[in-house]
């Protein structure tokens, strides 16, 4: 078993272990349990029945309708719901967006933590939670290794903050949730946004390249490599109350897909939350701060061998491009 840093992530991979037998039949083939089956595009489309090329259902978003072994299991989540965690019960909000293992929801604390709050809640697929606990991945330390630093650090200020961890059961199985602060858009959507691109001056690059700079060396310190660096990764701090947000949601309420009617996978219609980022509330233009995120890839320090290749094919090193080994200048540092 890995060694855990905090004792409600002990508590939360408790809970995922003690289903495992369970569990561990998501990430594999039901041809043959021994393949894990990776994710691709096409997990967005389930097949409605055993034919290969037989007809499939298109997903509007993630395929939440369906569990395991046909699909990783996401958490199937309706606006306004009530979703029972061991960290305590939140109301659901907004869908922030999802992703191959997971999907992000904006939520609110009824009872546990402090109630009232926002909080953003990743809620890893059933077959990923597994992984998290069982496979080497390292996000969950990484965050709890954070959480529990000290704030001297510089880059401590670039990384989420009142991270807690967590469990939660859907019909599909367990899901281990990650509790973090509410984030706007990333880097890539808030250059690319119409409103908001011409904001991306010379200055903004400077202060954002320092910022993940101090970040990464702040988790290298602790002995992580995030290995995932990129725009899509780096999340705008909103630096607003919760008011703001309360304000926003009573102006602009969340919405879902038109109802879908497939009876051969739901008995009653299906309804996806549509994804939608918070936009720049309160003061978050007035000086955009961009925290590094999502530390799914995440790996010791002790873990790195030379020919490991771990960075986004489009923001490799050079050194990397050109063939040379991970650790030849220094471990690439800057590219992690």
């Amino acid at each position: 078993m890995l060694r855990l840093l905090h004792p409600y992530l002990r508590q939360a991979c408790a809970t995922v272990n003690s289903i495992s037998r369970l569990s561990r039949r998501p990430i594999c083939s039901p041809g043959d349990p021994s393949v894990i089956i990776p994710y691709s595009e096409s997990m967005t489309s389930v097949p409605l029945n055993d034919n290969q090329d037989g007809e499939k259902f298109v997903c509007d978003e993630e395929p939440h309708m369906m569990g395991p072994p046909l699909t990783p299991g996401y958490m199937p989540l309706d606006l306004d719901q009530t979703l029972s965690t061991s960290k305590g019960s939140l109301k659901i909000l907004r869908k922030l967006g999802w992703g191959k293992s997971s999907s992000v929801w904006l939520a609110k604390w009824l009872d546990g933590q402090v109630v009232g709050n926002y909080v953003a809640v990743k809620i890893l697929t059933c077959g990923e939670s597994v992984l998290a606990v069982s496979e080497g991945r390292f996000e969950i330390h990484a965050l709890a290794a954070m959480s529990q630093a000290a704030e001297s650090h510089p880059g401590r200020a670039y990384c989420p903050t009142s991270v807690a961890i967590g469990s939660a059961a859907s019909p599909h199985g367990k899901h281990l949730c990650i509790f973090l602060q509410p984030y706007s858009l990333s880097l890539a959507a808030f250059r690319a946004h119409p409103a908001f691109k011409h904001l991306v001056t010379l200055d903004l690059i400077k202060s954002t390249v320092r910022g993940l700079l101090s970040a990464l060396d702040f988790l290298h310190s602790l002995g992580f490599v995030h290995t995932d660096v990129k725009d899509d990764n780096l999340l705008l701090a909103l630096q607003s109350q919760p008011d703001v947000i309360t304000d926003f949601l009573r102006e602009h309420p969340s919405t879902t897909h038109p109802p879908r009617n497939e009876p051969e996978l739901s008995p009653t219609p299906i309804v996806t939350v549509k994804s939608e980022s918070l936009p720049p509330l309160g003061k978050a233009l007035d000086d955009p701060v961009f925290h590094l995120s999502d530390f799914g890839c995440a790996i010791r320090t002790s873990d790195i061998t030379p020919e490991m290749c771990a960075m986004p094919t489009p923001l490799r090193a050079p050194e990397i491009v050109l063939g040379a080994l991970w650790l030849t200048f220094g471990r690439l540092a800057a590219w992690r």
